[in-house]
Order: structure tokens, then sequence, then C-alpha cells
């Protein structure tokens, strides 16, 4: 297992722990490495869920996250991290469904933090079946979105059709 206190290493630019027999969860503590810019977990034996604070880790830094090829990694992963460029797993449709991503863009197009009633929206980890409004069938495809009269706004761009 990864040990916490790798996350106390402050000046660590690279970690690369890639193709081992690592197993349990990925410690949230290496969120505090702020000089690291690659972090290469790929192809162990991962479990449990990717910690949502590796959104500030890879956002903005040039830095990059690898962690395909750990089948025992909670889906999906968690939401904001599916909109970064330097994560491996981005175009995974288990970790990043395609549903989920267009209904987190409507919801920013639609001033989502002002509607009436956005309970669940834009949870890091759950189905956007369970988010209000939001019909689905048996395998999690979105049949409907049921938002009357619920404070939308703003501009609906033609990318929420495709």
């Amino acid at each position: 297992s990864l040990p916490s206190d790798l996350g106390t290493l402050q000046k660590l630019q690279k970690l690369d722990l890639s193709s081992n027999l690592l197993s349990q969860t990925i410690p949230s503590e290496l969120r505090n490495l702020d000089n690291l810019k690659t972090l290469n977990l790929s192809n162990n034996t991962l479990t449990g869920q990717i910690p949502p604070s590796f959104e500030n880790f890879a956002d903005g830094r040039n830095s990059s996250i690898h962690l395909r090829g750990n089948p025992n990694l909670t889906d999906p992963a968690p939401l904001m991290l599916c909109f970064l460029d330097n994560i491996d797993f981005a175009e995974d449709e288990k970790k990043c469904p395609q549903e989920r991503s267009a209904l987190k863009e409507f919801y920013e197009a639609a001033n989502g933090r002002e509607w009436s009633n956005n309970t669940g929206w834009l949870h890091p980890y759950e189905s956007s079946c369970i988010w209000h409004g939001v019909y689905c069938d048996e395998e999690n495809n979105t049949l409907g979105l049921d938002l009357r009269n619920n404070g939308l706004s703003g501009i609906l761009s033609k990318e929420i059709a495709s």
C-alpha cells in the first residue's frame, strides 16, 4: 500500500510507482505535494475512490496524473477531474461518462448554482441519475430532464444536443 507519509516529501517532483503490486486506497495526503509534476500510479491494484483533491494537483500546474490499469478503482472518477487535460483516464467512459460531463456543461451554462433546486448536481462521485430532475433507465442512460420552474437562466449552447 501507499503510505500517507509520502505526502510530506515537499520537494518531490516525480512519483512513478507504476506497474507494481500496490493495493489499497490512494492516500489523499498526496495532494500536499506542491512541487509534484508527475504522479504515475498506473498498472497496480489500487482500490477505492480517486481523491477529489487531485483536481487541485492537476489543474494549471503542468502536472500529470496516470492511474489507468487499476481496475479496482471506483467508477466514476471525481467529476471535475474529467475536465482536465492532463489526466490519463479523461476519455474512459467508465471513469468519465459522457452524459455526466454533458450535464455538468449544461448546469454551468444554465447557471446551476442559482437554481431553486440543484440537489446532487456536480457531486464528485455519484451518477448523474441521482441529480435533481434527471431521469435515467436501468443502465444509467439519461432519458429526461425535468427542471421546470427551477430558476434556470443563461444561454444554452448547441453542444448540449450532442
